[in-house]
């Protein structure tokens, strides 16, 4: 399957910060991507200078994108029934607290049928309450299409990583074997979920609607993606200590940028065990970055006590592909 998953939209940033994340423990804070900027120490202050503080709030939820959409291909045959696809599972993908893994519908039958619209979905497992899918997903969609016979489509079962129920994120939650598909023409399909996945429903279960993965997929439109930022950073931090910097965040367009709905961010310390963190920017004092300016805002970040000393890079990204800076720090004793 030609990845329905490998879509801009839902990934940029994340998948960026993680691949960056993932390489640290041989050569911290190594990345094949260059970032947007990336600043060894402070900038001098200028006069007239604000900073604007730093909040100790949770990061929103995200919003998906915006998307611009390819005219939508013939959906106009026969709903598909049970006997007509064969059903199973395929790959899957991730981004920013989101997993993503599709179920492939391959037509099997001899005449062209359509699977369209959002399904009925209930996943289950042994001693466990099921967990009934609830429709729209952080990762974009394609169009639901006619299916000829050996056509292929797909929906995506999403899993998230953050919520009310786990609000420090990570695994470990109550996984779920079994799920159940019901088809628009009535009849369902009930697949047992290979265990090479872990379906773990602790913050829930989102969905896709069914959409063909081969037919052009809406591209993402993401309106922070303009703005570039620059780390203003100590020259040195203390082990055990919280450091404290300042991200100035500039828009270089001609267009203001809305800080409505307010983003929230990504840092990390990139040592050999790297710790993530995720807050909301502060946006009271500021809804907007008008044509040419540069807001600065407070951070902190713990520097752990067993973070080795020397040199060690931060990083720093908003929710949006291309905001993600890198800059140095020695850690002493």
């Amino acid at each position: 399957m030609r990845g329905p998953a490998r879509t801009r939209a839902a990934g940029a940033l994340w998948l960026a910060a993680i691949a960056v994340l993932s390489g640290c423990a041989t050569s911290a804070g190594s990345s094949s991507r260059q970032p947007s900027h990336t600043s060894p120490r402070s900038r001098s202050a200028q006069p007239g200078d604000s900073v604007i503080p730093w909040i100790d709030a949770p990061a929103p939820p995200d919003q998906p994108p915006t998307t611009t959409s390819p005219p939508a291909p013939p959906a106009n045959a026969r709903p598909c029934h049970r006997h007509d696809v064969s059903a199973s599972f395929g790959f899957g993908n991730g981004a920013g607290g989101h997993t993503i893994t599709y179920v492939r519908f391959r037509n099997v039958s001899g005449s062209t049928c359509l699977l369209a619209g959002y399904p009925h979905v209930v996943a289950t497992g042994p001693g466990r309450p099921s967990v009934t899918g609830i429709n729209g997903s952080f990762f974009p969609a394609g169009h639901a299409a006619n299916m000829p016979p050996d056509g292929v489509t797909v929906i995506g079962l999403e899993t998230d990583t953050y919520c009310a129920a786990r609000p420090g994120g990570g695994g470990g939650g109550q996984t779920y074997d079994r799920v159940s598909i019901e088809l628009p023409g009535g009849s369902s399909v009930t697949l047992n979920v290979p265990r090479t996945i872990e379906l773990d429903l602790t913050c829930g279960l989102r969905l896709t609607p069914f959409f063909d993965p081969h037919y052009p997929k809406p591209e993402p439109v993401y309106p922070l993606d303009v703005l570039r930022t620059t780390l203003e950073l100590p020259h040195t931090a203390k082990a055990g200590s919280v450091l404290r910097f300042t991200v100035a965040v500039h828009n270089p367009t001609a267009q203001g940028v809305s800080l409505t709905p307010c983003p929230g961010y990504l840092e990390a310390a990139l040592t050999s065990t790297p710790d993530k963190r995720t807050y909301a920017l502060n946006c009271a004092p500021v809804r907007a970055i008008i044509p040419g300016q540069t807001v600065r805002f407070a951070m902190r970040l713990p520097l752990p006590a067993g973070t080795s000393h020397g040199p060690t890079k931060v990083l720093w990204s908003l929710k949006a592909p291309n905001t993600e800076s890198i800059g140095t720090v020695v850690v002493t004793g």
